[in-house]
């Protein structure tokens, strides 16, 4: 048994050994490939990554015209002042949340009432 094992190994390394032009063509080959599929990726990564920003620019671009259109430039700037936060513990508190809870613990309806006008005239502008 032990000598068709070893006659086996013999065998495999005297293919291996008046082979060896050819595995390290093969093997030269392979790590060109690798290289080659790598450097594809990072190219295409990269081109992706660049219209991803342009897409993102172009968005914003439009946003910023559309917003100019409506004359809401600066919502964002005159909304978030008057914006209130309410913090809860969990999701289920926060459903449970409700219009009225809120006014009870603010006790601050003439800020909603204000608040309400100044968004209904920017809707109306």
């Amino acid at each position: 048994m032990d000598r068709g094992i070893d006659r086996i190994i013999k065998d495999i390394l005297r293919f291996v050994l008046n082979n060896i032009g050819l595995f390290t063509i093969v093997g030269i080959i392979t790590f060109v490939f690798v290289i080659v599929v790598l450097v594809r990726n990072c190219v295409i990564n990269k081109r992706q990554m660049e219209l991803q920003r342009e897409i993102n620019k172009q968005r914003e671009e439009l946003l910023q015209e559309i917003l100019g259109v409506l004359h809401l430039e600066n919502i964002d700037s005159q909304l978030r002042e008057f914006d209130d936060r309410v913090v809860v513990k969990s999701r289920q508190a926060l459903n449970n949340y409700s219009d009225l809870k809120y006014f009870k613990e603010k006790d601050n309806f003439e800020n909603v009432r204000l608040i309400s006008e100044s968004r209904k005239k920017f809707a109306n502008q």
